[in-house]
């Protein structure tokens, strides 16, 4: 329920572009669908943005690269996530 800022490892990422809203997951530090992981979502009105800075896509972007992401928050089924809507608030840790 605060904004935070979030760092490690992308260790699994999707487009469920078959579920509603499309959204992009990546998921840090553990793979879906463990129970630890910490998932940053980028719904499909926000994926042209994501898709312009980072080509091809989010999901390959950051896949296996250390991110730093900044937002609110939230929690889904019981998992804490960030959803990003600007480019500008995640990047990759070197």
């Amino acid at each position: 329920g605060e904004t935070k800022v979030v760092e490690g490892p992308v260790v699994s990422a999707n487009w469920a572009s078959g579920s509603r809203g499309k959204p992009t997951f990546l998921n840090i530090g553990k793979p879906y669908p463990d129970p630890d992981r910490f998932t940053v979502v980028i719904w499909i009105d926000n994926r042209d943005k994501f898709i312009r800075e980072f080509p091809p896509n989010p999901e390959t972007y950051f896949l296996h690269k250390t991110v730093r992401v900044k937002g609110f928050i939230d929690t889904y089924k019981g998992n804490p996530q960030i959803v990003l809507s600007e480019p500008s608030k995640i990047w990759i840790v070197e």
